[in-house]
């Protein structure tokens, strides 16, 4: 009987404990998501809070008052000096500079709190209407959208201290607006102080930036790519809005940064182009994406073709798709391009460029499949090729698929 209930109590822990492993995940970032194990270490780490509903909302945007949060969180960086003690509504720090008391919330007894003091322009250590020293409010200014009753309100008292942000020129921060990317990349290289060798962060003839080579960003990014710290799942922009998955990663890939342990973390597409002269496909940009993730991918080919699985060099599958044709008010130039995909024969080759080497494939096997057919996925281990789009055009009921092998 004894070891009947020990045999209980221990699948009982078993499943306790499993339940309790299973309780610090989001439940909608699942293990197969790209971005799964950077969400999970900012979790661990207390940076991201867990809260009773365990969603993530990893699609979401970022706005600049959590930003400039996660940042300073990711850098350890204490913000207590501007806690409110007394809850009078002015921060310790600004009491401090005030020379008021951060613990009573009328540092002067004349009735008045400093904070309303302080507000009309008078001194809260002084009775009566004794205007405060101009010099002293410059100090404790921030910007005029921002109260001190905001929950982001020390960090962003933090983050002016170490003059790693700026408003806008009407005095203003903004603070729900979304942070873009080029924006996401100076906060981070100001918050981590990587230097950034004006000559060395030069555009040149061989950045795979194509956007305005003069821009203010234009040195983020390409220190960025060289640090290895842009994942190479997003299709990069500067005005790109800042999901919470994609700058979790970015905050990921700076923590790995500052320890020296970014080497192993996957990079940025470098000049990976594909070219099929046979369908006058020429020099085509290729992005990397989740084949299995079905808003990942969806998202990705509004802007061009996606690869997925091995890099050409690789022993293993390149997995490539795109659309054969899209809506109406899709104007994207690649909304069609795999729509003669069809007129591929064996034999015909098929061209990738990476990272400055040529790959050369040649089609031997085509055939059409259901689009719940994930064998086309399967990886055999040795280098080829598979193309796969919607068939037939105008329609989502099957999969046309070539298959190549590299000669």
């Amino acid at each position: 009987m004894k070891f009947l209930v020990k045999i209980i109590v221990f699948i009982f822990s078993f499943f306790l404990f499993a339940s309790l492993a299973q309780a610090g995940n989001y439940l909608d970032v699942p293990e197969n998501s790209l971005y799964h194990e950077a969400i999970d270490f900012l979790q661990e780490k207390g940076i991201l809070i867990l809260k009773g509903d365990r969603q993530f909302n990893p699609k979401n945007t970022v706005n600049r008052a959590e930003a400039v949060k996660i940042v300073l969180e990711t850098m350890d960086k204490d913000i207590s000096d501007y806690f409110d003690s007394d809850s009078d509504g002015l921060p310790d720090k600004d009491e401090e500079i005030l020379g008021s008391n951060p613990s009573s919330p009328d540092s002067d007894k004349d009735g008045i709190s400093d904070f309303a003091e302080v507000e009309n322009g008078y001194s809260p250590t002084q009775k009566g209407n004794v205007l405060i020293d101009p010099g002293l409010l410059e100090k404790i200014g921030l910007f005029t959208d921002i109260q001190t009753s905001d929950w982001f309100y020390p960090y962003l008292r933090k983050a002016e201290e170490l003059n790693i942000v700026k408003g806008y020129g009407d005095n203003t921060f903004r603070p729900a607006q979304t942070i873009n990317l080029a924006e996401t990349l100076k906060l981070f290289f100001h918050t981590y102080e990587i230097d950034l060798d004006e000559e060395k962060y030069r555009s040149n003839e061989d950045n795979v930036f194509t956007w305005d080579q003069n821009a203010w960003y234009m040195k983020y990014f390409l220190a960025a790519q060289e640090k290895n710290l842009l994942t190479p799942y997003e299709y990069l922009r500067p005005d790109l809005e800042v999901s919470r998955e994609f700058f979790a990663e970015i905050a990921y890939r700076f923590i790995l940064y500052k320890v020296g342990k970014t080497e192993y973390l996957e990079k940025i597409n470098q000049n990976f182009l594909i070219t099929i002269p046979a369908l006058n496909i020429e020099n085509v940009e290729l992005g990397t994406t989740n084949p299995y993730d079905e808003d990942y991918y969806n998202w990705a080919l509004r802007s061009g073709i996606s690869h997925a699985l091995k890099y050409p060099g690789e022993n293993g599958k390149v997995f490539i798709f795109g659309h054969s044709s899209g809506y109406l008010w899709d104007q994207s130039k690649y909304k069609n391009i795999f729509r003669k995909l069809n007129k591929l024969q064996e034999g015909d080759e098929i061209l990738l460029q990476f990272q400055g080497e040529t790959y050369t494939y040649k089609v031997n096997l085509k055939e059409v499949v259901d689009p719940k057919n994930n064998n086309i996925l399967t990886d055999f281990g040795r280098e080829e090729l598979t193309i796969a789009t919607c068939w037939p055009p105008d329609t989502l009921l099957q999969r046309y698929v070539v298959y190549a092998k590299r000669v």
